[in-house]
């Protein structure tokens, strides 16, 4: 017996054809046939492969009808008290809600702008042409955000005035100044 250390070597003698240290006989091979060699036929039923050069046993077309209870749907019973295993998302569906979107982020940084004389109208206009965009999609069923739509035609609306407001209120200012200065 090896030591390793002066303790024996608890793997074996470490001889490759040693598995394990074992050194014993070794258990006979529950896969082979008594001779060491693999039966002609290893077919041990419908879902094993024939040893090579035997010829199937059954047929591999479509199982008889007797076995055509897994093939059926329903066999199995319901799914239980939670429904359906991998559950997810619902599938997506094709609507286009990307006009009332744009339509309420214009309205909102045409209000945040409105002091911009210039930049800010041509925002709120083109949140208006978008709103109506979005509620005449929904109106259609192309989309489902009519409510997006509608805010962001209000805001943008409402965003308008105050600009053209701001800039008619500027424009009598500067005027009113400009004739006091000259």
């Amino acid at each position: 017996m090896s030591t390793f250390g002066g303790a024996p070597n608890p793997y074996g003698s470490g001889q490759p054809n040693e598995p394990h240290g074992s050194g014993g006989p070794q258990p006979a091979d529950p896969y082979r046939g008594a001779g060491g060699t693999p039966p002609s036929s290893t077919d041990q039923g419908p879902y094993t492969h024939p040893a090579p050069g035997a010829a199937p046993s059954g047929s591999y077309s479509t199982p008889s009808s007797a076995d055509q209870t897994y093939l059926r749907p329903g066999a199995y019973g319901s799914h239980g008290p939670y429904g359906a295993g991998y559950g997810g998302y619902p599938p997506l569906q094709n609507k286009q809600n990307s006009a009332g979107g744009w339509a309420l982020g214009l309205g909102i940084a045409s209000l945040l702008m409105c002091l911009v004389p210039v930049l800010s109208q041509l925002v709120a206009v083109a949140g208006i042409v978008t709103g109506v965009m979005g509620v005449k999609a929904a109106s259609e069923g192309r989309a489902d955000n009519r409510g997006m739509a509608t805010t962001g035609i209000v805001l943008s609306a409402v965003a308008l005035v105050l600009g053209i407001a701001l800039v008619v209120g500027w424009a009598g200012w500067w005027t009113a100044m400009w004739r006091s200065v000259y």
